[in-house]
């Protein structure tokens, strides 16, 4: 049955908490005929849907459903299935979680232009609604029903992460290790810069340095392996992290065996931790990629004046850790565990 109407009005919560959907007046089976007719002659039907289109959202009957939770095809008269009422079930939670509709317009046809071109409106910046719910939304309002799940059980299997998945889940694990991460910085910093850079590192004491940093990867991965390897986020993320490590160092001990001097190597080392912080910006840290074109740049500095690529490499490696601790501090304040499990199970 395609409910057609579904919007917050429509929706109860009984005292038990169970969600009861009200009103199925405008409800149809799927693939009933009235939806076959509308399919058959959506000229005819666009054409007789003009003058409400002109008419102030507010108007109500203009339309068969409610302004602000119809679906695309609902605008254009096309056949309604279940996938439309998940259209109208996202926008409510999206009203639900964000305080606004997700498509704007001050009249029907300012309304309709909008859902059926999907201009969404922009998210705040400062949300906390985790990513894997925006995700699901996102897909669950496409113009496009195809684009959508095939079921609203599949939609709510997107809403319902858990504290396994949890970017905000394994705070002990994630602080000691990001206490970990930055304490090694700065005493690594102030100690090049208080005996100079140049006349004390050499190629072995570089690759030295990559050994120490997997050597404190894989002793936090041990200590917190039941809380944050438990968390499949996290999990991903240190493991992505240890594997680039890994291949640093392994790059570096290559490159001192070859007789490699530091001076050549830097800029590949700098582009191969751009290479690495790309790919955990892709799969976990977003914010991680504002420091991405700055990593580039200074591996070209590097190679372009190599009289001055310790600087630029000692600047380059301060900055990446204390921006990557960054944004998985940002990651992990965005996102909470209750909220989603109390919005996917409220319909089950």
């Amino acid at each position: 049955m395609v409910h057609r109407d579904f919007k917050p009005e429509n929706v109860l919560v009984d005292r038990r908490g169970t969600a009861r959907v009200l009103d199925f007046g405008l409800a149809r089976l799927q693939g009933d005929a009235e939806n076959v007719v509308a399919a058959e002659a959506p000229e005819a039907a666009l054409a007789a849907l003009q003058p409400a289109l002109r008419t102030p959202v507010s108007q109500p009957g203009a339309l068969s459903g409610t302004p602000g939770y119809m679906s695309p095809e609902q605008y254009l008269c096309r056949p309604a299935d279940s996938r439309s009422d998940q259209f109208s079930f996202c926008v409510a939670l999206f009203e639900a979680l964000f305080g606004f509709l997700p498509f704007g317009g001050d009249s029907l046809a300012d309304m309709a232009a909008a859902v059926s071109t999907g201009q969404l409106r922009s998210i705040p910046p400062a949300t906390t609604v985790p990513i894997e719910i925006q995700r699901a939304l996102f897909r669950g309002l496409s113009t496009d029903p195809a684009e959508r799940f095939a079921s609203m059980e599949d939609l709510l299997h997107a809403l319902a992460i858990d504290s396994e998945r949890d970017p905000a889940g394994a705070k002990r694990g994630r602080v000691f290790v990001s206490a970990l991460i930055v304490g090694a910085t700065l005493i690594l910093a102030l100690s090049i810069l208080t005996r100079g850079l140049s006349s004390h590192f050499s190629m072995r004491s570089f690759a030295g340095v990559m050994g120490g940093v997997s050597l404190m990867f894989a002793l936090a991965m041990i200590v917190y392996r039941r809380t944050l390897l438990g968390n499949a986020f996290h999990r991903g993320l240190v493991t992505m992290s240890f594997c680039g490590v890994l291949s640093i160092l392994g790059a570096r001990l290559m490159a001192w065996a070859a007789g490699v001097p530091i001076e050549s190597y830097l800029p590949l080392d700098l582009m191969h931790f751009c290479c690495l912080g790309s790919a955990i910006a892709v799969c976990y840290l977003p914010r991680l990629w504002l420091l991405m074109p700055a990593l580039f740049a200074s591996a070209l500095a590097a190679l372009h004046w190599p009289a001055h690529c310790f600087e630029i490499a000692n600047v380059s490696y301060t900055l990446l850790p204390l921006f990557f601790i960054a944004s998985w501090s940002d990651v992990a304040s965005r996102s909470t565990a209750t909220q989603p499990k109390d919005v996917a199970s409220l319909l089950q």
